[in-house]
Formats: structure tokens, C-alpha cells, sequence
């Protein structure tokens, strides 16, 4: 019996600790606690209490002897356990969890968002805690947990890759019915593969930054948690509010220790560049959709063009590349007083003015209007039935009339004035009806045969009007009309009536097989001609004059007709034996077919897809639906024009470069032609034998065997084949139709 093992003193490395600011870790304390008293053999309830409460802290052992439980001996150790757990939130295992602590869960990261695959894995310990206490009490369903897995998958854009994913994915799956969780988590997963850290706002001030705290296992109360989150936000939104409008003079942002980007000044960013402003006046480079500073031509300045500068960079490239400047006389139009010296920089805000708003409200107005414009021209393209021009007329301008005196009103304080219209203004909008037959993307059609073969004594009106007689009575028809509707028949007549050659009948011809009325009933001679007897007759002469003179008559006899009446010549028993279509039991055939050999290699690491080899094909070709199922790449634009074996010829869709292709401890890289529809999954030809010096080994048994070499290491290995089953890239039975 082993030595029981005393209790460890308080402060002991093995004592059990408990920390009251984690209150769910009191179940682990207790389960602690009674494994030391197995080991230390402690049985009686009152020794267990004392236990208890040994290794707490001051202000917890003294609520924990507080309780009734404690000090009645009558009380066991389970009911003060039980009362212990009581005090604590999160322990109760009938209450442990609720839909409020999903909802705020949830509700958190659909505003937060989720950017990385760390926020994933952060999300998804916290959810699937939940959930599956919630699904195994009953109060949840599968259904209701995946479409909360969802709700929290934010941004859209994020939510949007995420079902295009699942949709490649479990293309089975109805749109009404929810996504197992375990396919979701690999969907985003996927999505979010190659971001490593959170989304953060860097344009904030730093005092206005709320501390991001490490994810805790404490049990957050869902109202606190929804009110945290509240207050968070509305401290942003007031934080770029106060910056917009702090003045420029109480910041100054410090110099940059390597200078501007552009013009390697000290004193500014590229953003408030003045070099930059007077660059694009003159056209020399612009500011992108990114506010990115670019060639006129809207490129990013090449690699190879090298400078101190971004600014001496443009300089050099225009230096290569003379006339390449952009028009700038709407910069200089707009302008309707002399051009001012550029002001200070100012600091970076994050709203706009009265004016950009109203400009904003411009654009916006004028977008909406070629929308309509663009409707309404294609609705009016539908109902003709000629196309159109493309272009949609402007709307009619009324009658212009003569402009007033026009009247400058006095500046106001405070009020900032209009700019000047723009002089392209009155132009109409560049508005583009779409075409009317929309075949954008669909397959090239077959062009029609320029001719087809026919009979002249077809008539397409003599089978229906055959058909039409032949429903009423009995019918008869000519010779023409019969021919017209019966393939069969015309080719039973050309055969009867066409002219052939036999060889004439002669009654005194020897019957060297007694006893049959046709000695070759499956031949037909025919007739020679005297060119072709003279030279039968000489062959015949220079072959006797070749043998012996003692066996010469004697061939003459047999050869000549006159044979005694009484003879009997010996057949050859050889022609007897192939004549009769008997085999010998022993004899060795070979089967009517035999299945075909294929290999099962891991494609990309990712599936284990069956491969045909075939050495007769030059290429290797994959399916396109196991390209999808394994989200390989390809280029579209290398197309070859391939032709089967029954002579079609069907062209293939791109070329997937440098796809892994792992057997065993071997990987090959291999370049994959993709293919629309064919009846394999893959298919390894030429390429692959040449690559890995393939050795096929053939058995009787129909087993086979292929031994390659890995190029790159030089390691041999030999692979069995299995028989080919059914390609998962063609769908199964019949065909809907032969077109």
C-alpha cells in the first residue's frame, strides 16, 4: 500500500492558489484541492473545510468561515462546496453561461471587426466556449450558432469573401441552410491567411488611443461590456473632432529625421509639400485615388530611375522621356485672382468644410443624374429595333437668355465665398448604354457546315408525305419514293445491281476435298487476265527448272489433272487445325480488356486526387473542377488546341506553373494544363516520365508497378497503381442532351 503523501503547507509550491478577480477559476482551485486530499488520504469533512480555507487569502478565508457549513459538523464537505460556489459569479454549471453573453460577444467584433487570423483565434476560443454550453443545454441550435459565427464576421468585404469561399467550397450546401462551424472557421481562416497583426487607427492622437487589454477568461457582464464599447466609439468620434479643430499654432508636429519623401526637406511631410503643388501645375506628376504622388500618366515612377528624392527621380524620367507632360490649364483657369505664395502647412484634419461638403453634394448629385441617364437611354435602346448610337444625347437646355449685369455682393465675414463654375461644366455627361445582346463570356459557337452531302433522289417532302398515307390505309409507293425514305434499301440495291467479276465455273476441274459441294465457300476468285496468266505461267516454268530433275515429274503429276480416278491426297493438317477454331487448354490468350492503372498522389498539399498515366499524351492535363476544389492558379492566356483521340479537337483553359505534386517522400513540380470537362481528373503524360525516368513494370495478375526518380535529390522509389474508378469532374448517368 503506498505512504499516503502529507498536505502541502500554505505558500508551498504544490499548494492550490486561488485569485478572486478570476472567479471561474474556483472549480480548478477545488479540483486541486481534492486531488491532494487523495494523495494525502483525507476522508473527514471537517479536515477537508480547514483544508479549504488554509490557502486562501486573508479576506477570503474569512468569508469562507463565515458560512453556516463551516462551523456545523453536521454539514458535509460537498454543501460547503457548494455554498463556497455560490459567492463566486460563473460557477453555477446550470447558469454557467447565457444568450446575453453570446449576444455581447457577438455584438463586440460585428463593430470592432476582424483583420487578422489572431482576432479569429481570439474570437473563435471565446464563441465556441459559449456556444457549446449553450447547444448542450438545449438553448442554443447548430442552425442559430452558425449564423451568429456570421453575424460577427466584419467588415462586409471580409463577410463577402468569406460565402464566396463557402460557396466554392460546399457547393451542395442550399443558400437557406447555415454552414457547419468548422467549414466557417476554415473559410475565414483562408480570407484572413497572410495578415498577422489587428487593424489600428494611427491618425488618432495618442492620448485619445484607448488601451487594447490583452483577452481575459474573466466572465465580462454583457451590459458593462455593451457600455465599454459605447464609450469607446463616442471617445473617438470626439478625439478627431477636437483635432479638426485644435489650432495649428498649439502643435507642431516635429521634423522628420530623414526629411520629406519628396523634396527632402525638413520642415514638412509629403502631404503638405509645396514642391508638390507646383509640380502638378506644371504637370509634371499627380496625386492618385490614394493621394499618391504619380507620373501624369498615372504610373508610379520605375525602380530602375534612381535620385536622392522622389522629386529628382520625376525629374530624371521626364529628363528620358521629353513631352510627356500633363495639361494644366484648368489649374491656371480656376484661379480668377493672381496665384498667392503657399501658406504655412497646416495640420492634417479628418472633416470637411462648408465647401467641400457642398462640392461633395455636387459630384454627388451629378453621379446620380448619369445613373438615371444611363437608365432611361437603355430602356428607350430596348424598345427600338435597331441599335442606336452608344452615346446618350445630353439633356435639352432651355432657351439661354441674356445674363443680367452680374453683382458682386459684399464679402461677409465669416462666410466663405463660392468658387468659380468649372468651364466644362455645361458639358454633357460621357453616359454609355450597355449593348443590347449581352453574349459577354459565353462560348464560341460552331460555325455551320458550308455544305452537306446528299443524294440527288432525296425529297425532305416524300417522308411526310409517305408518313401522311401510311396513317390511313394500306399504301403503295414508287421505286423513288422508296429510295427517297430508306437508306437500307438503296444500299441492298447498288449492292444487287452493281457489276462483279467471278471466275467461270468449269465442270472438269479435280475436287481435291471429297464430299464437299464448295471446297472454299468463304472466297470469291476472280477472272485473269491474259498479262496476269503469261506471268503466272512463267513463274510456274522458272520454278520447275529450279528442282531437282528427279522431283520435277513428280510435281508435274500432282499439278496436272490427270490423276488417277481412284486417288486420295492427304490435307494439310495444319490448315485442318486453324481451319477448325479449336485451342489447346494450355494455350495462353490474352483478356478481352484490363482496367486502367492510375496513382494517388497529394496535389498542393492539399487533397489526394487519382491521376491516370498515359504515356501517349503530350501534355499533363487536370480538370477544371479539381482545379477549383483546390483554389489552384492558372494562366488563361496559354491556350493549346488539343486533339483526342477520336480526332475532336477542344481547346484547353490556362496553364498552372510549378504545382506540387508529392508521392511518397518524392515532390515533383509539374506545369498543369487545365481542361474543361474531360473524362479523367488528371492525367500524367510524356512530361511526367521524362521528368522522373519512369519504369513501368507490368504483372499477370493485372497489378502494376512504376519506379521513378526525383530530379532534384536523386532519391528512387517505386509506386503500385491501383485500378481507375469514376472521375468526380464528369457528373453521372445520362446525359441531358447529345447537342
Amino acid at each position: 500500500m503506498a505512504t499516503p503523501i502529507p498536505m502541502p503547507a500554505r505558500g508551498d509550491r504544490n499548494a492550490p492558489t486561488f485569485d478572486p478577480a478570476k472567479p471561474h477559476e474556483l472549480r480548478r482551485y477545488f479540483t486541486d484541492l481534492e486531488f491532494l486530499f487523495g494523495r494525502a488520504a483525507v476522508t473527514d469533512s471537517t479536515e477537508k473545510k480547514q483544508h479549504a480555507t488554509r490557502f486562501l487569502a486573508v479576506e477570503d478565508q474569512e468569508t469562507w468561515e463565515a458560512l453556516p457549513a463551516f462551523g456545523d459538523a453536521t454539514k458535509s464537505y460537498e454543501i460547503f462546496k457548494a455554498d463556497v460556489l455560490k459567492l463566486y459569479s460563473g460557477n453555477d454549471e446550470e447558469r454557467r453561461f447565457g444568450l446575453n453573453d453570446l449576444d455581447a460577444l457577438v455584438g463586440h467584433y460585428s463593430r470592432t471587426g476582424i483583420y487578422s487570423k489572431t482576432d479569429l483565434t481570439t474570437f473563435y476560443r471565446q464563441f465556441l466556449r459559449i456556444t457549446t454550453y449553450l447547444v448542450s443545454k438545449n438553448r442554443l441550435s447548430a442552425s442559430e450558432q452558425s449564423r451568429s459565427f456570421m453575424r460577427a464576421m466584419q467588415p462586409v468585404s471580409t463577410l463577402a469573401k468569406i460565402e464566396q469561399r463557402l460557396q466554392i467550397k460546399k457547393p451542395d450546401v442550399h443558400p437557406e441552410d447555415p454552414y457547419d462551424i468548422g467549414d466557417i472557421y476554415e473559410a475565414a481562416q483562408f480570407v484572413l491567411a497572410g495578415s498577422t497583426g489587428t487593424l489600428s487607427i494611427t491618425s488618432l492622437p495618442t492620448s485619445a488611443s484607448a488601451p487594447a487589454s490583452a483577452p481575459t477568461d474573466v466572465k465580462p457582464d454583457p451590459g458593462i461590456t455593451a457600455l465599454v464599447g459605447t464609450m469607446a466609439e463616442l471617445i473617438k468620434v470626439l478625439a478627431m473632432q477636437n483635432g479638426s479643430k485644435s489650432n495649428s499654432s498649439s502643435y507642431t508636429k516635429p521634423p522628420r529625421p530623414d526629411g520629406c519623401g519628396y523634396c527632402s526637406e525638413l520642415d514638412h511631410f509629403i502631404n503638405q509639400c509645396p514642391h508638390v503643388l507646383v509640380d502638378v501645375q506644371a504637370g509634371k506628376c499627380r496625386r492618385n485615388v490614394e493621394n499618391r504622388v504619380v507620373l501624369p500618366s498615372g504610373a508610379f515612377v520605375p525602380r530602375t530611375i534612381t535620385g536622392k528624392d522622389l522629386r529628382s527621380r520625376i525629374e530624371e524620367w521626364h529628363r528620358q522621356n521629353p513631352g510627356q507632360l500633363a495639361a494644366a490649364q484648368l489649374l491656371v483657369e480656376v484661379a480668377a485672382t493672381p496665384p498667392t505664395p503657399p501658406a504655412a502647412p497646416a495640420v492634417r484634419t479628418f472633416s470637411l468644410t462648408d465647401a467641400e461638403r457642398m462640392e461633395a453634394l455636387k459630384a454627388e448629385y451629378q453621379t446620380l443624374l448619369t445613373r438615371a441617364q444611363a437608365k432611361k437611354a437603355l430602356a428607350e435602346n430596348n424598345n427600338q429595333q435597331e441599335e442606336p448610337d452608344r452615346t446618350i444625347p445630353a439633356p435639352k437646355s432651355p432657351t439661354p437668355v441674356a445674363p443680367a449685369a452680374p453683382v458682386t455682393p459684399a464679402p461677409v465675414p465669416g462666410i466663405i465665398p463660392m468658387a468659380p463654375p468649372h468651364p466644362f461644366a455645361a458639358a454633357r455627361d460621357a453616359a454609355y448604354a450597355p449593348p443590347k445582346d449581352r453574349n459577354f463570356g459565353l462560348a464560341p459557337q460552331k460555325p455551320a457546315a458550308a455544305y452537306r452531302t446528299n443524294t440527288p433522289i432525296y425529297n425532305e417532302k416524300d417522308a411526310a408525305e409517305v408518313l401522311k398515307a401510311s396513317l390511313d390505309s394500306p399504301i403503295t409507293i414508287t421505286h423513288r419514293q422508296l429510295f427517297s425514305i430508306a437508306p437500307e434499301v438503296r444500299a441492298g440495291m447498288r449492292e444487287e445491281t452493281t457489276s462483279r467479276r467471278f471466275a467461270p465455273k468449269d465442270p472438269k476441274t479435280p475436287q481435291l476435298f471429297h464430299g464437299m459441294d464448295d471446297p472454299f465457300p468463304q472466297f470469291t476468285f476472280e477472272a485473269e487476265t491474259v498479262a496476269e496468266q503469261h506471268a503466272r505461267e512463267s513463274r510456274y516454268a522458272a520454278l520447275l527448272d529450279s528442282l531437282p530433275a528427279s522431283y520435277a515429274p513428280t510435281v508435274e503429276v500432282h499439278t496436272l489433272s490427270e490423276l488417277p480416278a481412284d486417288a486420295f491426297i492427304v490435307p494439310d493438317p495444319y490448315a485442318i487445325y486453324y481451319d477448325s477454331g479449336t485451342l489447346p487448354d494450355d494455350l495462353i490468350v490474352s483478356m478481352e480488356s484490363s482496367a486502367i492503372r492510375s496513382i494517388l498522389p497529394i496535389i498542393d498539399n492539399r487533397e489526394q486526387v487519382e491521376c491516370i498515366v498515359d504515356g501517349g499524351s503530350q501534355i499533363i492535363a487536370m480538370a477544371e473542377s479539381v482545379c477549383h476544389d483546390l483554389a489552384l492558379s492558372y494562366d488563361p492566356r496559354i491556350v493549346l488546341r488539343m486533339q483526342s483521340a477520336t480526332g475532336s479537337v477542344s481547346p484547353s483553359l490556362g496553364l498552372a506553373r510549378n504545382v506540387p505534386f508529392r508521392i511518397g517522400d518524392i515532390t515533383l513540380y509539374l506545369q498543369v494544363h487545365i481542361v474543361r470537362n474531360p473524362a479523367y481528373d488528371v492525367l500524367l503524360g510524356r512530361p511526367f516520365d521524362v521528368l522522373t525516368q519512369s519504369i513501368v513494370r507490368n504483372f499477370a495478375n493485372e497489378d502494376q508497378t512504376i519506379t521513378i526518380c526525383d530530379p532534384n535529390t536523386g532519391k528512387l522509389a517505386t509506386v503500385p497503381t491501383v485500378p481507375r474508378g469514376p472521375p468526380r469532374s464528369r457528373p453521372q448517368g445520362f446525359p441531358n442532351s447529345r447537342n
